[in-house]
């Protein structure tokens, strides 16, 4: 099969895109937010070391070294004198950092649905609300479990280095499968282990994980145009690189997920 040239993907999403940013922008708005957000507390923390580094190099001159190794608490915190709390505190973090990117995948699992329908039904009216699709009640524990069970497996996969930057691109359809698979059946009627989806999805991706990897790489312009912006540049840049996406995976998926016999391993 002729393979796709990336270029068609962004394409294909400017062409559903046109005359509808509105929408595109309200859909991924939440997510938008948080980028903005996220991008000027960087500048700041930035703006902020190159401030205190110029008034230490002002103050202090060629005592900087000196100065900052007499007040080196400032910088540990406690240090060593409270170790249980200290690893308590980076744990917690951690769990919460891990909860919290599992919660923003839930939210863009949403977007991604909304954008596959969109994609395969131009004059699909989209909501903000869409974006939160992936918490229905019939769809959030599949939600939940398949980016759980991605973010372990990538863990599991960190010890080998390697195939920690490989995995995620296996893993990137999943919930995309899911929907194809479960849209318009009863429960009972699609596959029940959550491990299957994410199977499915590193079958599909097999020889098209480079693809998918320029493809993400192609948009590193747009966010940088975005971060020169002040983050104001993710409101469209996000939409854009999300209708991409869905138009990646249409292009290899097709509709080949959409006929999955029921219970049945496509690939027996």
């Amino acid at each position: 099969m002729q393979q796709t040239k990336i270029s068609s993907y962004r394409k294909d999403a400017r062409r559903l895109l046109k005359g509808r940013w509105g929408q595109a922008v309200r859909l991924n708005l939440f997510p938008s937010i948080l980028a903005l957000l996220g991008t000027l507390l960087t500048m700041l923390i930035i703006v902020a070391a190159v401030a205190l580094t110029a008034y230490l190099l002002q103050k202090h001159g060629a005592d900087v070294t000196k100065w900052a190794s007499d007040n080196k608490s400032l910088f540990d915190g406690d240090g060593a004198d409270n170790v249980p709390g200290t690893f308590g505190m980076n744990f917690g973090n951690q769990v919460s950092s891990y909860l919290m990117q599992i919660v923003m995948a839930m939210i863009a699992t949403g977007i991604s649905w909304t954008f596959l329908d969109w994609f395969r039904n131009p004059d699909k009216q989209v909501r903000f609300g869409n974006a939160f699709d992936g918490f229905q009640n019939g769809r959030i524990l599949a939600n939940f479990m398949i980016n759980l069970i991605s973010v372990l497996f990538q863990l599991l996969w960190a010890m080998l280095i390697i195939p920690l930057f490989i995995k995620p691109f296996s893993y990137a359809q999943s919930l995309l499968i899911y929907k194809d698979v479960t849209d318009g059946r009863p429960a009972d009627a699609a596959p029940e282990k959550w491990t299957w989806y994410i199977t499915e999805s590193r079958k599909l991706m097999d020889g098209h994980k480079w693809r998918l990897f320029l493809l993400n790489l192609s948009f590193v312009g747009w966010y940088i145009l975005a971060a020169l912006s002040f983050g104001i540049g993710w409101l469209w840049i996000l939409p854009y690189r999300n209708a991409t996406m869905v138009a990646f995976y249409q292009d290899i998926a097709g509709d080949k997920y959409r006929q999955v016999p029921v219970n049945a391993d496509i690939h027996d």
